[in-house]
């Protein structure tokens, strides 16, 4: 049983749910020890309309079922659990994620409470309409999907991968963290004093992993070594766990206190932290690497092909067989390579594709001459050349600044990602570390994709959502976190390249190139990361293939290469969520009685973020506008 202290709260809205943060703890109630004190928080859970207390810990407890159990207290339960589950997504102060054996089988068993409870509640419940039933379906398949991916070999894949590894996304997360009072300082301190342990637990479920013949590729764990080397600064003032007590917000706290705190910081930082990534990266650099599969692809793994179509599953909300899904990323590999030749034609040039395209990405005059030179093209773009021309397609409530508005800046040094949208700071995030595999032509598709009318506008739409009950606003990208709804939103994100199309931001064949582009690199992931997970591919055929059938340098090609081995179907939701939508919105053109309405039918979609599998019953309501 968790303990928890009363505070003083006053609700923020957090990425669509509503959490309560604050002071007002006593001396002798922040005394007590740092593994007991929970901070008592307010959630909005349900149908936004009910107040819950939630006592925040690091592993949420097995939910007991309510007698008699009602939909709102389903929802509100199951919010509070996504909750406590991820406190980096809900930025829960104090708590990092447990990574612990007993909490994986914790959270099994509470999901299979959940899921028996709303097998009860649909088997007796009387639906006043087809949005209740819907959201139902939706946490039926979000618990179902969930075990899928948990309750097999899943667990031992802990988060020590190049793009969402501990050692990348932990020090950038809590570099940002706000300290603006003592209290704010207590619970980062008792952050830190976590990290010990669980990175102690990590290296356990991957010594567990090792054990069952089930580790990540030795090719991943190449590409990790400078991020965990990198932790290891002369000057702790220079550790990203560091720089929230730089910030001038403390300054105003002055006097010995902040001195106080900052050197318990250092302290810690010195003598517990980064020890603790050392250890760590010493057991992936020595025994973990000696045992880790030769192998990029997960099929060589023990269950391995069972494992990816749960993981697909898991990215996609979709059920495909991987043949099935390698066909069509044929198919429209082909039909974009022809879209290319009449450019190619018109261009007067007499070039096959591969010559076209290593003509197009050698030429000088697409780099970048420096980083600035870059981000103030991204900017100007964003402002003058892409937002102007959004009313042809979204309804003029999406218009507005509190929906548009997105800060341009760059990448982490130590990430490889090409490009990112950061939902907590409405930030699109350029490496500019590979300004070479850049090229101008690539700018407004990864704009369009990743700003507006992408992934900005929709995580807005999703944030300020009054149709969607708190839990499906709730969402995670990686497994064994909760599923995410990346089919949908990786799906908009490249659908968003179409309507630049259609907004005529590609009208000289130079900016048709960037369409193309965009469109050539996520068909061809359908094709790579079967042909890696299913089919035995070696990494040098997958690298042969997106060379020799995209616009993409060798560079680009890698870093997606090192994402298909760490993460299994996640890059494949672009292409087949873009196809999604596109089916629904051929469909809704070819039945619409009276004349389609373009816009209308982005307002209900936008609002009707959710798994793709259920995305046409939630179109087919008709109050969703």
């Amino acid at each position: 049983m968790s303990q928890t202290v009363a505070i003083t709260v006053a609700a923020v809205q957090v990425g669509g749910i509503s959490l309560s943060l604050g002071g007002g703890i006593s001396e002798s109630q922040r005394g007590e020890s740092e593994d007991l004190r929970n901070e008592q928080r307010h959630v909005m859970m349900g149908l936004r309309s009910v107040w819950v207390t939630v006592s925040i810990q690091a592993c949420p407890e097995i939910p007991e079922k309510p007698i008699p159990d009602t939909r709102e207290r389903l929802f509100q339960d199951y919010a509070q659990f996504k909750a406590q589950l991820s406190p980096f997504d809900r930025q829960v102060k104090g708590q990092l994620p447990d990574y612990s054996e007993e909490c994986n089988a914790n959270v099994i068993k509470a999901i299979e409470t959940f899921l028996d409870r709303a097998k009860s509640v649909s088997k007796w419940s009387f639906f006043q309409d087809d949005r209740e039933k819907l959201f139902l379906d939706t946490l039926l398949w979000e618990c179902s999907t969930q075990l899928e991916a948990l309750g097999g070999v899943i667990k031992y894949f802990a988060p020590v991968d190049p793009f969402e590894g501990v050692q990348l996304t932990w020090p950038a997360l809590m570099a940002q963290t706000k300290l603006e009072s003592r209290n704010d300082m207590d619970d980062y301190l008792g952050q830190l004093s976590k990290i010990p342990k669980a990175l102690r637990d990590i290296q356990t479920l991957l010594a567990s992993g090792m054990a069952e013949g089930v580790t990540y590729s030795q090719s991943t764990l190449a590409q990790t070594d400078k991020q965990f080397s990198s932790l290891q600064v002369t000057r702790i003032e220079d550790s990203p766990f560091y720089q929230p007590f730089k910030k001038r917000s403390l300054f105003s706290l002055g006097g010995d206190k902040l001195d106080l705190m900052q050197s318990r910081a250092k302290t810690l930082i010195r003598d517990q932290v980064l020890p603790s990534f050392k250890n760590l990266a010493n057991f992936l650099q020595s025994e973990y690497h000696k045992a880790a599969r030769k192998e990029p692809g997960i099929s060589s793994l023990p269950k391995g092909l069972e494992m990816y179509q749960s993981l697909v599953k898991f990215h996609t909300a979709l059920e495909m067989p991987p043949q099935v899904i390698h066909d069509i990323g044929m198919n429209e590999v082909l039909r974009l390579q022809s879209g290319v030749g009449s450019v190619i034609q018109r261009l007067g040039l007499n070039m096959t594709f591969i010559e076209y395209s290593r003509f197009t990405r050698n030429n000088p005059k697409e780099n970048f001459l420096n980083r600035r030179s870059l981000l103030d093209q991204m900017r100007d773009l964003i402002a003058n050349k892409i937002n102007p021309k959004l009313e042809a397609s979204l309804p003029s409530e999406f218009l507005g600044s509190d929906f548009l508005d997105v800060k341009v800046e760059p990448m982490s040094e130590n990430s490889l990602e090409f490009a990112a949208y950061n939902e907590h700071t409405r930030t699109v995030e350029i490496n500019t570390k590979t300004l070479s595999s850049l090229k101008k032509f690539d700018l407004k598709s990864l704009l369009l994709s990743l700003a507006n009318p992408g992934r900005n506008l929709q995580s807005q739409v999703k944030s300020k959502s009054d149709f969607l009950p708190d839990f499906m606003t709730m969402t995670s990208n990686y497994a064994p976190s909760y599923p995410s709804y990346r089919g949908f939103t990786d799906g908009w994100s490249l659908y968003a390249v179409y309507l630049g199309d259609e907004m005529d931001l590609f009208m000289d064949s130079g900016d048709l190139i960037g369409f193309y582009a965009a469109q050539l690199s996520n068909a061809a992931d359908l094709v790579v990361d079967t042909g890696i997970n299913t089919m035995n591919w070696s990494h040098t055929k997958g690298l042969a293939f997106y060379l020799e059938h995209t616009f993409m340098d060798a560079t680009a090609s890698e870093m997606r290469l090192a994402k298909i081995s760490s993460h299994p179907g996640a890059l494949m939701a672009s292409k087949l969520g873009e196809r999604a939508i596109m089916s629904l919105r051929v469909g809704r053109e070819r039945l619409t009685e009276v004349e389609f309405q373009l816009k209308d039918f982005h307002a209900q979609l936008l609002r009707c973020q959710m798994p793709l599998e259920l995305l046409p019953k939630c179109m087919d309501i008709k109050d969703v506008v």
